[in-house]
């Protein structure tokens, strides 16, 4: 089967990003969504915002080495 979105509780989430991060061959490269949960009852907002980041975080290990690839960062962009 091919799955456009798989939805799931943070723990099974991190799970499964972390494998699916081999396929790209390093979780440096992805780029990470964590989308507003639902608005309240009665209101038409459907939730808060959402925030776009790599699924790295802020690497603080190789801050200041010249050896970060911004190419998760543009990606986490191109998904707003």
């Amino acid at each position: 089967r091919h799955f456009d979105v798989i939805l799931t509780e943070n723990m099974f989430g991190d799970i499964l990003s972390d494998e699916a991060a081999m396929l790209t061959g390093s979780i440096g490269l992805l780029p990470s969504a964590s989308l507003g949960g639902e608005g309240r009852p009665g209101s038409d907002r459907t939730g808060g915002p959402g925030l776009f980041e790599p699924v790295h975080g802020s690497a603080p290990d190789i801050a200041g080495q010249g050896v970060a690839n911004p190419l998760a960062m543009f990606l986490s962009a191109a998904m707003l």
